[in-house]
C-alpha cells in the first residue's frame, strides 16, 4: 500500500510550469496566492489560453478524478504559492469528509456555469 504524502506548500515563479499537458494526474495544487494560467498548445504550435485562476481556486483535479493525462498545461503568471496534495490524500479527503466534497462539487459546478457563459458569449447566444 503506497504511503500517503502530506500536503505541502510549494512556491512557483513567474513563468514556472506546474504540471504539463499529457502528464498523469498524481497531484492537484490549491492556489493559496498568486495567479496561474491554463493553456493548451496545439498541433501548429499556436497556444490558446483557456482559464486564469488565483487565489483560493484549485487546478490540476480533472485529471486526479477521472484518471486521464492532464488535459492542459498550468504556468505561474506571477510568483505563486500552491498547497500540493497527493491524488491519494485528495481522494481520502473527499470520502471521510463529505463537507468538503460538497464545497468541491460546488466549485466545480461554478466554473462549469462560467464556462457555459463563455460559450454563450462566444456564440453570441441570448443569457
Amino acid at each position: 500500500m503506497p504511503q500517503s504524502v502530506s500536503p505541502k506548500l510549494q512556491t512557483f515563479s513567474a513563468g514556472e510550469v506546474l504540471f504539463r499537458e499529457g502528464e498523469p494526474g498524481d497531484r492537484v495544487f490549491f492556489i493559496m496566492q498568486g495567479r496561474v494560467k491554463v493553456h493548451q498548445t496545439h498541433s501548429d504550435g499556436h497556444e490558446q489560453e483557456l482559464a486564469q485562476l488565483g487565489d483560493s481556486d484549485i487546478v490540476g483535479e480533472m485529471a486526479v478524478l477521472d484518471e486521464r493525462p492532464r488535459s492542459a498545461t498550468v504556468t505561474a503568471l506571477e510568483d505563486t504559492d500552491v498547497m500540493v496534495v497527493e491524488k491519494a490524500n485528495f481522494l481520502a479527503s473527499m470520502e471521510q469528509q463529505p463537507q468538503l466534497a460538497i464545497r468541491f462539487l460546488k466549485l466545480l459546478s461554478e466554473r462549469i456555469h462560467r464556462l457555459n457563459d463563455k460559450f454563450r458569449d462566444a456564440l453570441d447566444l441570448p443569457g
